[in-house]
């Protein structure tokens, strides 16, 4: 029986363009698309291939559909473009790039393509979409994706 948290070795059943499909001792686990790579992909025959065997986290059971839910992704940590941000450094000083403002908030793409939203407040003055900003990693949570950061 498969339990939340757990890592099981599954078999590849079936693909399709929003994920793939897993079996473990007659058990269906669901894998997402976005939980299969931290790059961005097109197509999970990118990542996998049919009857491959793949190791796989257990995010939940969804009671719903009646099927486990996994991650592929959780199990290659040095891939976690947040964990790379963590070896910079708490305190270190980088450079981002303003993608957009929009109302009160701007989205700031701070080094190995993290997104991040931000009040505009922390933000200098006159800012514009595509202008490039130093900024100082104060904290790096990686498994809630989250940066928290500060004008240099």
């Amino acid at each position: 029986m498969i339990k939340e948290k757990q890592v099981v070795e599954a078999k590849v059943v079936c693909i399709e363009a929003y994920g793939v499909y897993l079996d473990y001792q007659g058990e269906e686990i669901l894998v997402l698309i976005p939980e299969l790579s931290w790059k961005p992909i097109q197509h999970p025959s990118e990542i996998v291939q049919l009857d491959e065997r793949v190791r796989v986290y257990i995010i939940k059971y969804n009671y719903d559909t009646q099927k486990f839910v996994g991650s592929v992704k959780i199990l290659d940590q040095e891939s976690n473009p947040y964990y790379k941000l963590i070896r910079f450094g708490i305190g270190t000083e980088v450079k981002a790039k303003i993608k957009g403002i929009y109302g009160d908030e701007a989205t700031v793409i701070l080094p190995f393509n993290i997104w991040e939203p931000v009040s505009k407040t922390i933000l200098p003055d006159n800012i514009n979409p595509g202008d490039e900003i130093k900024i100082i990693i104060q904290e790096v949570d990686a498994d809630k994706k989250r940066v928290k950061f500060k004008p240099a």
